[in-house]
C-alpha cells in the first residue's frame, strides 16, 4: 500500500464528505430515521391501512344489523303469534257475552214496552167500560126521575115507583165515586155540572112529593111539576149529552163518528 500523501488525504476527505451531502439527500430509510420520524411514519402507515380496511368492516356491520333486526322480527311475530293463541278464546268469550247481553237488552226492551201497551189498553178499557156505565146510569137516573114525577102528577105513586128511582140514584151515585177518581180534569168537570143537575132534579121531585112546590117558583103544583119535568128533559139532557161527547174525545172517537151515531 502506498503510503498517504497530502493530497491523497485532501481528496479522500472532500469524496468523504461529498458522499454524506449526497446521503442526505437520498430517501430515508425507516430503520434509520429518528425515534420522532419513525412514530410519524408508523401511524401514517396505521391511517392508509384503515382507510383500505374500512369498507369491509362497514359491510359486516350492515350485515350485523340485518341479522340483528330480522332475529327481532321473528321473535316479535312469535310474540304475536303467542299472545294471539291466548287471547283468542278470551276475545271469542267477550264477543258471545255481548252479543247475548245485547240480546238480553233487547228482549227486556221488548217485554218493557209489551207490558207498557198491556196497562195502556187495560187502562183504556177499565176508562171506556166506566163512561159506558156512568152515561147509562145518569140516563137511567133521569128517566126515573120523568117517571116519578108522572107519578106524582097523576096522584098515583107506588111502592114500585119509589123503588126504582132509589135504586136508580143509588147505582148513579156508586158509579160517580169511582169516575172521581180517574176521570181526566175536562170530563170530571162536566160530570160534576151533570151531579149537580140530578141532584137539583131528585129535590124539586122531592118537594113536588110532599105536596109543596119548590120555594123559587110561584106556581101550582101541576106548573111546578111541568116546569120539573122540562127541566128533566132538556137541560140534564144536554148536560148529560155534554158528557158523553167529551168521554167519547176522551176515548178518541171523532166528533163525525158521534154525529154519525147519533143519527
Amino acid at each position: 500500500m502506498l503510503p498517504a500523501s497530502p493530497g491523497r488525504r485532501a481528496f479522500v476527505s472532500v469524496w468523504a464528505g461529498q458522499g454524506a451531502a449526497c446521503a442526505s439527500d437520498l430517501p430515508s430509510v425507516p430503520g434509520d430515521l429518528p425515534r420522532t420520524s419513525g412514530a410519524r411514519y408508523a401511524r401514517s402507515s396505521r391511517s392508509q391501512s384503515a382507510a383500505r380496511t374500512r369498507p369491509a368492516r362497514i359491510g359486516a356491520d350492515d350485515d350485523g344489523e340485518v341479522a340483528v333486526t330480522a332475529d327481532l322480527t321473528t321473535v316479535v311475530v312469535a310474540v304475536l303469534g303467542v299472545a294471539g293463541t291466548l287471547l283468542s278464546p278470551l276475545l271469542g268469550q267477550r264477543a258471545v257475552a255481548r252479543a247475548k247481553q245485547q240480546e238480553y237488552d233487547l228482549q227486556h226492551r221488548q217485554r218493557l214496552e209489551e207490558r207498557t201497551e198491556a196497562q195502556r189498553r187495560t187502562a183504556f178499557e177499565e176508562r171506556r167500560s166506566l163512561y159506558a156505565r156512568l152515561n147509562t146510569a145518569a140516563r137511567q137516573y133521569t128517566q126515573e126521575l120523568r117517571a116519578y114525577l108522572r107519578m106524582i102528577t097523576a096522584g098515583a105513586v107506588t111502592d114500585e115507583g119509589m123503588a126504582d128511582l132509589a135504586g136508580a140514584r143509588q147505582a148513579y151515585r156508586d158509579v160517580y165515586s169511582d169516575a172521581q177518581m180517574i176521570l181526566p180534569d175536562k170530563v170530571s168537570d162536566a160530570a160534576v155540572s151533570v151531579n149537580e143537575g140530578l141532584g137539583q132534579a131528585y129535590g124539586i121531585v122531592k118537594q113536588l112529593e110532599s105536596g109543596q112546590p119548590p120555594a123559587s117558583s110561584a106556581d101550582d103544583q101541576a106548573e111546578a111539576s111541568e116546569r120539573a119535568q122540562e127541566y128533566c128533559r132538556v137541560t140534564l139532557y144536554n148536560l148529560i149529552g155534554d158528557l158523553r161527547q167529551l168521554m167519547r174525545e176522551d176515548l178518541g172517537v171523532s166528533v163525525s163518528d158521534a154525529s154519525d151515531q147519533s143519527a
